[in-house]
């Protein structure tokens, strides 16, 4: 390993993680990953020997910073083309911007009545999910904006909403500790409601064909689903 080197710092302040190499013994080497910083790792050697920086091949620029949302923002995403992005606030809210005009603010859509906690876009970007703390799900015009064009009601805070590949259907994780399947072609009682967690479901997500479903909850567990048979 090379005797000296220095780290990059993307950040005055900044907050690192340690992963141990380890090969039936002490830990060989220790990478210390800033969380704000995703263009360089370093690793230092378990014995005395010096750090060494690894680099990725390009740097990581900031382009634009989307301003308009009167609280924290709790989730963004990007459509399929990444033409727009949608971002989902504690103000509310959730705000439309265009990535093709400078990050402009196109449309606010209002109807959660809490901090609205998770956004998505379907495959096409002609449809937008949102999970709010007032129990409800709400599916939007994403062209139109507008009223929302359904809601689908829960009788706990949803965490997390996404779609599956088709948007045929979607999954929220609530803190109930349950995920609940929706059918969008059928009725708006939920499909299923898959029960294993024991904690707040936090984040869940299809596969690419939407033959499964991945949860994550804070009873530290990851926990995946057969969605082909809910």
């Amino acid at each position: 390993l090379p005797s000296q080197s220095t780290s990059t710092d993307c950040s005055t302040k900044h907050q690192s993680k340690n992963i141990y190499i380890m090969i039936g013994g002490p830990p060989l080497i220790t990478i210390s990953l800033s969380l704000l910083c995703t263009a360089s790792a370093t690793l230092w050697p378990a014995g005395p020997m010096a750090p060494f920086t690894w680099q990725t091949p390009g740097s990581f620029v900031l382009s634009k910073t989307l301003t308009g949302h009167t609280d924290h923002v709790n989730s963004a995403a990007f459509n399929h083309d990444g033409s727009r992005i949608v971002s989902g606030s504690g103000d509310e809210t959730i705000i439309v911007w265009d990535t093709e005009n400078d990050g402009a603010m196109l449309q606010t859509l209002k109807g959660h009545y809490e901090y609205v906690t998770s956004v998505a876009y379907n495959y096409d970007g002609s449809r937008i999910v949102s999970g709010g703390a007032d129990g409800t799900v709400r599916l939007w015009d994403a062209e139109k904006g507008g009223p929302n064009l359904q809601n689908l009601e829960g009788r706990t805070a949803f965490w997390s909403v996404a779609y599956n590949h088709d948007g045929s259907r979607i999954v929220s994780g609530s803190s109930d500790d349950t995920l609940h399947v929706w059918d969008m072609e059928s009725s708006e009682a939920p499909l299923q409601i898959l029960k294993g967690h024991v904690k707040p479901v936090l984040s869940v997500a299809y596969n690419h064909d939407g033959s499964r479903i991945v949860s994550g909850s804070r009873d530290n567990t990851v926990k995946v689903w057969d969605a082909e048979n809910d």
